[in-house]
C-alpha cells in the first residue's frame, strides 16, 4: 500500500489563506469577496495553479480560473509597451544644399547639427528671384 505524499504548500498561498480566513469571520452574510481578495488569489493561481488554489482557499474553481486569466492578459497588455530612446550621433551630422537658377545666380545652404533651417522658405525666395 503506497501512502500519498503532500505537497508543501507555497508561502504565498498560506498567507493568502490567513487574509482569506480572517474576512471570513469579519463579513457579513451573503458578502462578496473584495476585489483585492480576488486580485491576490488570480495572482496566486497563475503561480500555484488555479485548481490548488481555488481548493486551499475555497473558491469556485471557474471564477478563479477565469480571473486569473483576465489578469495573465492584463499584465500582458501592459507588458506590451516598450520605450525606445533613440541613441545620440556621435558625429554632427552635416548637409549642403547647393542651386543654381537659368540665369547663373547660386544658392549654397550648409548646415551642421540636428537643427534643419528653413530650406523651403529660403529656396523659394532664391526660385523667385531679386
Amino acid at each position: 500500500m503506497r501512502g500519498r505524499h503532500r505537497r508543501e504548500v507555497p508561502a504565498c498561498l498560506t498567507a493568502l489563506e490567513q487574509r482569506f480566513v480572517v474576512w471570513r469571520g469579519r463579513r457579513d452574510a451573503g458578502a462578496r469577496i473584495p476585489e483585492p481578495l480576488w486580485k491576490a488569489a488570480a495572482k496566486v493561481a497563475r503561480e500555484c495553479g488555479v485548481h490548488a488554489t481555488a481548493k486551499r482557499l475555497r473558491l469556485d474553481y471557474y471564477a478563479l480560473k477565469k480571473r486569473a486569466a483576465q489578469c495573465q492578459r492584463n499584465d500582458a497588455a501592459m507588458a506590451t509597451f516598450v520605450d525606445i530612446t533613440p541613441p545620440v550621433p556621435l558625429v554632427a551630422n552635416e548637409c549642403v544644399l547647393e542651386l543654381e537658377s537659368g540665369d547663373g545666380r547660386k544658392l549654397r545652404i550648409q548646415w551642421r547639427g540636428a537643427a534643419v533651417p528653413e530650406v523651403s522658405a529660403l529656396s523659394q525666395a532664391f526660385w523667385d528671384g531679386p
